[in-house]
């Protein structure tokens, strides 16, 4: 007899939760109490929860809505159990009148389909299919915002941009039509496919290539079409998401190489396929590109010249063909020059993003995007953009109006990386012409520093003007305005590598004292750009530390630590990290530097950040301590103590909130949890710490309850967090091993349970920590652990479509193994030898190619019937190692002797059967 609700169970379920919307915690505690009691007591509870979530006689929809929320928890956190009943049940939801219900439904739907891997649920795609089509506008908004979550919860697993994922089949007929919906005539509906198709191409699915070109089909008829009058906007958005997540896409010189490679084709067949090529560059060329480059004229709205130059800045940065874009390059670079000026909007915009503290990075804007896509523009185009933009510059740089000027010198920093060489004949001009932009008055500069008097003539432009406000009685500009100033000294920056190349001391010394007094100017700007100047310095390492004082620097970097806004601080942190991890060494080297004057303030910045519970505060100071605690060594040892009680009490707050929130009422009612970003950084800071002191954190290890913690996060659903503390088992591994011993069994565990290829961080940190434990455990206490790792990593190995550093690493791991557990690898040899000999060839660090050959060799020897069946597929990998260290060439060789001598009088026969080229590269390379 088949299930039926108990009426008198259902009805206090419903009154149980009725009484959720109480507002006392003494009410809530109680009703938290029952749901908690139902779910242990009632083997039915999900099915009532299901019951009451569909029932439209049941007029109370805050119960609804809540039974939805709970059986979503439920069977996330507890399993299937019941679910091929309920299946039946919360489809109706998506039919139900109410929004909030369809909401929470789709919800449910989306969670269970990717948590279970339902994509073949036949009834869920038949009403997705029936509902988008049907005439009710409710039914369609439900099953787009449900195809939409489902897409969102893929692309969250399997990462943007994987490769070569394909959409579920049965989901894949859905999606024509929601191309369909775009062009509805009800604006909700448009919205919602669009945000549904996003998505999708933020999933990048393979069967995107053909949609693209559907997609912006369909676009282009809104357009033209007069439906949608936000229709352009939309196509510039979505050609820059299938631009930056198929790139491939508008990269002609990759599909004709496609077709080159395609040898197993007919000529026939390549002639059909060139044809294809050459319909789809119709699609492409007209209309988009004209479209894409009209976009961004002056005459456009600011949001589609946004996204225009965002188009191009990513067209311009994946490589695309130049030829498509060379006719119209005038045009662009006149356009993008245009948006690079500031205007009012833009000043004032600038201004109330420095003033607003809580705005971390401010919005993208089009001077900020224009600019970048300048910059890639130059470098698929050099000498040919110069040439437009030295038109425009050059009155530019002679104009009365700052805003002018400025856009002049923005211009020749951004193009500074791609047409440095172009730009160097003009360099001898241009620098003292920025330096007198970026000095109040000007000053002389030692003519070593310049080849020739041509500065004399930018500057002394427009004789007839002298009256002008802006040139002062010799003729030379003034900078009036200090976004002109800023903007000069970070162009300065940009050309530093040329002026330390000069060596002309006085020059390189006058450059940097007014670097250092604009790192303390009153307005921020110039602050930001002295930053990036002394970081471009520091970049080029000794030959500048050579010219100055450097605990002066020290003194001045811990200066501006303690005196910088909140919203400027990300900078100076970015010259200190820059600052520690190039000149590392030689403070470690310097006994006479105090480091202590920028050590301190920082340690400081991070109490204050703590204290104020902001994430963007703390990670930042983070940040800039993991540079200092990794590359300063036992110089850091001073403020290890205070540092690792920081961050470790930092972490374990936020662990223990999460624990704690995790197994409360809030769960149930809201599904929000405390966020985990700091801890993350804080692991993070940890690893460097012991990276930096190593054996010395024993103490503070010893003194914590870390290890604990290290558990629990290797093994919580984040990320972030599990990459981060890997990261940190791994530095544990190496330099506190005996503390961590009896923890071993677990952590073996869970990163045995982590070895999985769709992450792709935390596979490569579980590796390590992997080799780590098994070159100082105990071979024995290795082999409990070891099938199942060395089942995780031969399945690597064979993965297809991943990025091949985790087979890679895979096959490093296992090399590492057979030196540490020679026995145990040899025995399952034939299981991997293949698949190993071909990725061990694929390494390209040399130690680890000779510790690889090592790994085989000790196979070798431990299994040397097994490893025979293998002896060409040996001799083709040994051929890739060019030069092993000479006791691993010795060995390597000897396998080579010892095998030719058992096979004796059939050597000869089996030699001959080698391909010639690997027997000539055996003979050059291994005397064999």
């Amino acid at each position: 007899m088949s299930w039926q609700p108990e009426e008198n169970v259902l009805l206090e379920i419903y009154n149980v939760l009725k009484l959720g919307q109480e507002g006392s915690t003494e009410i809530q505690q109680q009703v938290y109490d029952q749901i908690e009691k139902f779910s242990k007591e009632s083997e039915y509870f999900n099915r009532y929860l299901a019951i009451i979530f569909v029932d439209s006689n049941l007029d109370n929809l805050f119960v609804r809505q809540l039974s939805g929320i709970i059986l979503k928890n439920n069977l996330i956190n507890n399993g299937e159990g019941d679910l091929g009943y309920l299946q039946e049940y919360i489809l109706f939801g998506l039919k139900s009148e109410e929004k909030i219900l369809r909401l929470t439904c789709s919800t449910l739907i989306a969670s269970v389909v990717t948590r279970f891997r339902l994509f073949s649920w036949k009834e869920l795609i038949n009403q997705l299919k029936e509902s988008l089509v049907c005439s009710n506008i409710n039914e369609v908004l439900s099953s787009l915002d449900c195809l939409q979550k489902i897409f969102q919860d893929l692309s969250f697993e399997f990462g943007a941009g994987a490769n070569n994922l394909d959409l579920p089949k049965d989901y894949q007929p859905l999606i024509p039509i929601v191309l369909e919906l775009m062009i509805d005539d009800n604006d909700l509906i448009r919205i919602s496919s669009l945000s549904c198709i996003k998505e999708l191409l933020v999933m990048m699915p393979d069967s995107l290539y053909d949609l693209s070109k559907n997609l912006i089909e369909t676009l282009l008829l809104l357009i033209d079409n007069e439906i949608n009058t936000s229709a352009l906007v939309l196509l510039s958005e979505s050609i820059s998401i299938i631009e930056d997540y198929h790139p491939y896409l508008f990269d002609l010189n990759h599909q004709n190489s496609q077709i080159n490679n395609k040898s197993n084709l007919s000529k026939e067949q390549q002639q059909q396929e060139e044809e294809r090529q050459k319909q789809q560059r119709g699609w492409i060329n007209e209309p988009l590109i004209p479209f894409m480059v009209n976009i961004i004229s002056p005459n456009s709205e600011l949001e589609l010249i946004l996204n225009g130059c965002m188009f191009w800045d990513s067209w311009s940065k994946n490589g695309r063909t130049r030829q498509q874009l060379r006719k119209y390059i005038p045009t662009m670079i006149g356009s993008l020059y245009h948006h690079m000026k500031y205007t009012d909007g833009s000043l004032l915009e600038r201004y109330s993003v420095v003033e607003d503290e809580s705005n971390e990075e401010g919005e993208y804007s089009v001077r900020k995007a224009a600019s970048s896509a300048l910059e890639s523009l130059s470098k698929r185009f050099g000498s040919e953009l110069l040439d437009n933009l030295l038109l425009l510059i050059k009155d530019s740089l002679k104009h009365e109006k700052w805003i002018e000027r400025e856009c002049a010198i923005l211009s020749i920093g951004q193009i500074s990386y791609y047409c440095y060489n172009e730009m160097l004949e003009y360099l001898p001009e241009l620098i003292p012409y920025l330096f007198e932009c970026v000095n109040s008055i000007s000053i002389n500069i030692s003519d070593n520093l310049y080849e020739n008097e041509k500065s004399k003539q930018i500057n002394n432009n427009n004789n007839n003007n002298n009256k002008n406000q802006n040139f002062n009685k010799n003729g030379e500009l003034k900078s009036e305005h200090p976004l002109l100033r800023s903007t000069a000294l970070w162009a300065i920056g940009r050309y530093i590598h040329w002026i330390l190349k000069q060596k002309d001391e006085q020059a390189i010394e006058q450059i940097y004292q007014i670097t250092i007094e604009c790192l303390f100017a009153q307005d921020p700007f110039l602050q930001i750009s002295a930053c990036s100047c002394l970081s471009e310095f520091i970049y080029e390492g000794s030959q500048f530390l050579s010219l100055i004082n450097v605990n002066l620097l020290i003194e001045t970097l811990g200066r501006a630590v303690l005196e910088y806004s909140a919203s400027n601080l990300k900078y100076i942190y970015s010259v200190i990290t820059n600052f520690f991890e190039s000149f590392g060494q030689i403070i470690i080297n310097n006994n006479e530097l105090q480091i202590s004057r920028l050590i301190e303030p920082l340690i400081s910045q991070l109490e204050k950040a703590i204290k104020s519970e902001i994430s963007t505060k703390i990670i930042k100071v983070f940040n800039v301590l993991s540079a200092a605690a990794a590359n300063l060594e036992d110089i850091f040892l001073d403020y290890s103590e205070i540092t690792f009680n920081y961050s470790f009490q930092l972490m374990e707050n936020i662990l223990i909130e999460y624990i704690k929130a995790s197994q409360s009422k809030e769960e149930i009612y809201s599904g929000v949890l405390p966020e985990k970003e700091p801890s993350i950084f804080a692991f993070n800071f940890l690893s460097c710490l012991i990276q930096g002191i190593k054996s010395k954190s024993v103490a503070l290890i010893e003194n914590s309850d870390l290890l604990n913690y290290v558990e629990f996060a290797i093994s919580d659903f984040n990320e972030g967090l599990r990459e981060a503390s890997t990261r940190l088992l791994s530095q544990l591994s190496i330099h506190c091993f005996d503390q961590i011993m009896e923890y071993l069994p677990n952590y073996l565990i869970i990163l045995t349970q982590n070895l999985h290829s769709a992450f792709e961080s935390i596979f490569i940190n579980s590796c390590n920590c992997i080799i780590e434990i098994s070159n100082s455990v105990d071979n024995n206490e290795m082999e409990k652990y070891l099938p199942n790792i060395l089942k995780k990593l031969i399945n690597a190995m064979h993965e297809k479509d991943v990025n091949k550093r985790i087979p890679i690493m895979a096959a490093i791991t296992i090399s590492h193994l057979a030196l540490s557990n020679p026995q145990f690898i040899s025995q399952h040899f034939e299981n991997f030898a293949e698949t190993w000999l071909y990725w061990i060839t694929r390494i390209n660090q040399t130690s680890e190619l000779d510790n690889s050959f090592r790994g085989v060799c000790n196979i070798a020897s431990s299994n040397p019937n097994v490893f025979s069946n293998y002896f060409l597929d040996f001799c083709q990998a040994l051929v890739y190692h060019k030069n092993p260290e000479k006791e691993l060439k010795n060995a390597l060789i000897q396998i080579l002797i010892d095998f030719k001598n058992s096979l004796q009088n059939d050597w000869f026969q089996y030699y001959q059967s080698f391909p010639e080229k690997l027997r000539n590269q055996l003979k050059s390379l291994y005397n064999f």
